[in-house]
This record gives C-alpha cells, structure tokens and sequence, in this order.
C-alpha cells in the first residue's frame, strides 16, 4: 500500500467514525447509568413526523408494534429493507409498523425509496429525539412489543421477518 492510499484509507474511516458518531453515543442519565426501553419495559407513547412535517404519535395498542430505526446511508439497514417491506405488507392490519427514519429529510428517504422500489411505512425521527427515547447507539434497531404494549424484542442489526415473526409469537 503506498503512503498516499494508507492516508486516504485512514481520512475515510474517521469519516465514516464520524458521521454516525452520534447513533453511537450511549445515553446517559444523571447517574451516569444507560437508559433507554429495552425488554421487559413498556412501550412509552412518542411523536415523529410523516412525510408532510406533521406530528403523530406512535403509543402502545391492541396491536403488536415494530419500530425499525434506519436510515439511507447505512448498508445493513439498506439490505433489510425489501424483507421488512415485505414484512409490513404481509402483516398489514395485524401489526403497526414504522420504520423510523433518523435526521433525513423526507425528500431524500422518499427519492431513495421509489428507486430502490421500496414499499415501507416510514416515521421521520427529524431532531433525534426518538432515538434518544430509546438509547438507539447503532443501526438498525428493531424493537417489537406485544398488543399489551410490553418490549418483547429488541435487535441491533438486520433482522429477518423470521426473527420479527418468530417475536410477535412471545
């Protein structure tokens, strides 16, 4: 490898360390101690946005809930996409999926799904504040929780629909 390409590769990777530093970074409480929903909590009742800019809340229903934190950059979350889209078209009616966008504009997700031919319900999480909610430190994230409203699942990193399926049955 020459000096050139060595620095080149190097200049690359703290721009990649860089750029999705902040999905990383662990939330903290006062004291000190990671927090965040995990398994075993409830589903807390949070706002996003939809296409449009409006608000809308996601809560806790007589349905099953899957949260699915992307975003258009990230190549795991791209290559699970087509599953999860497939995914939330299969269970339309019986569960509410969101696959929730982080600090993308609508525009770019939306341009990005019609050429990919994505079909996916999509929630923008604009300012972070989703993510913060639920401690997302890297992406993908899926969260499942039951009809009752309970985390029953919680994944960092693709996830199969037979991971989601195999959840919901908890």
């Amino acid at each position: 490898m020459t000096k050139r390409g060595f620095w080149l590769g190097l200049l690359a990777g703290v721009a990649l360390l860089a750029g999705g530093a902040w999905l990383q970074m662990p939330v903290v409480s006062a004291n000190n101690a990671n927090t965040g929903v995990m398994v075993g909590d409830r589903l807390p009742a949070f706002y996003v946005t939809n296409r449009d800019g409006e608000a809308f809340e996601i809560s806790p229903g007589a349905k099953p809930v899957v949260l699915n934190f992307w975003a258009t950059w990230c190549p795991p979350c791209r290559a699970e996409l087509p599953e999860l889209a497939n995914f939330a078209r299969e269970q339309e009616g019986a569960v509410q999926f969101y696959g929730i966008n982080l600090k993308e504009s609508p525009q770019a997700v939306e341009a990005f799904l019609e050429q990919q031919q994505i079909a996916l319900p999509v929630a923008y999480d604009r300012n972070g504040e989703a993510a913060k909610l639920f401690a997302i430190r890297f992406i993908p994230t899926t969260i499942v929780a039951d009809g009752q409203g309970i985390i029953k699942f919680r994944k960092s990193g693709t996830v199969t629909a037979a991971e989601l399926i195999e959840a919901l049955k908890k």
